[in-house]
Parts: C-alpha cells; sequence; structure tokens
C-alpha cells in the first residue's frame, strides 16, 4: 500500500482542459499523427471556433519549446514528464496568422497560466479544423489510467490522470 506522500504524488499527476470545448479520444482527430499516436498518446479538446480563445496551461511546470508559428508549444512538467499542445490541424500552413504568442521558452507556468490566444474564426475560414491536441511526448513511458471526455473548461476541467 501507498503512503500518503505516494498518494499526493498520483493525485497531482493530472492534465487539465488547454481551451473549452468537447474532449474526444485522440484516436478521432482527423489527422493519422495524432489519431495513431505516432507523437504519443493523449487527447483533443474540439473547440466550436465560433470566436478567440485563450490556449492555457494543462499542468505546472516550464516551457520547453514554442513552435515558430505558434501552431504547437512543449511543456515539461513539474515531474519532468515532456507535453505537447499542437493547436489546430494544418495550422502550420498559417505561419503563425491567426496566433498571439503569450509566453516563450523557458517561463514557468502554472495549470491555466494563458499560453496563446487563438482567432478560431480565422483557423475555420482557412480550412483548418479546431481540435487542440494534447500529448504526451516521452515515448510510451506514461501510462495514462483516466480519461475525462465531454464538455470542459479551460484549466478548470481534468481531462486526464497518469502516471509514469
Amino acid at each position: 500500500m501507498k503512503n500518503s506522500f505516494f498518494k499526493k504524488q498520483t493525485d497531482d499527476k493530472k492534465i487539465f482542459a488547454v481551451a473549452s470545448g468537447t474532449a474526444i479520444p485522440i484516436t478521432d482527430v482527423n489527422d493519422e499523427v495524432f489519431s495513431n499516436k505516432v507523437l504519443g498518446d493523449g487527447i483533443a479538446i474540439r473547440v466550436p471556433g465560433e470566436k478567440t480563445e485563450k490556449i492555457v496551461s494543462p499542468v505546472k511546470g516550464k516551457i520547453s519549446f514554442v513552435a515558430d508559428t505558434f501552431h504547437a508549444i512543449g511543456i515539461t512538467a513539474w515531474d519532468g514528464t515532456s507535453i505537447i499542445i499542437h493547436i489546430g490541424i494544418d495550422t502550420v500552413e498559417l505561419g503563425g496568422e491567426g496566433f498571439a504568442c503569450m509566453v516563450k521558452e523557458g517561463k514557468n507556468v502554472t495549470v491555466g497560466t494563458p499560453l496563446c490566444e487563438v482567432d478560431f474564426p480565422f483557423l475555420l475560414k482557412n480550412n483548418c479544423e479546431t481540435d487542440v491536441i494534447v500529448v504526451f511526448a516521452d515515448g510510451g513511458d506514461t501510462t495514462i489510467f483516466h480519461f475525462n471526455y465531454g464538455e470542459v473548461v479551460a484549466g478548470e476541467t481534468s481531462v486526464m490522470e497518469y502516471e509514469n
């Protein structure tokens, strides 16, 4: 039986929603790289796309990278877990248009820290899908033992629990 120290650590290993919308299985994402879990396992949030929305940090950690086109952000969680947030499908083609990044590499973040603002209507107008994907980029070393699908609120709803 684990003592309370280990239980507390397990309880803290949660990933919160990066956006408000509907949490769906990663296998439902319309991109084979994600649906086949090539980059890792995770979850997606289907954002309605009706307005500009903030994408927020799902964990306490440090920004490990920001893509030049702002469509992807990496975070190293407090426990060393590597997480990638990928905003939209085919958004790299936009060259950063529709994105206003609010963080830089090395910035410390907590759950709910705004990472970027995304003009989702602009994405839709440019034939990009609005799914925001969160994957564990650790080569399969993370076990996800709980998914929370359905309606979620950015920075408030836990969407995954994991251990590594």
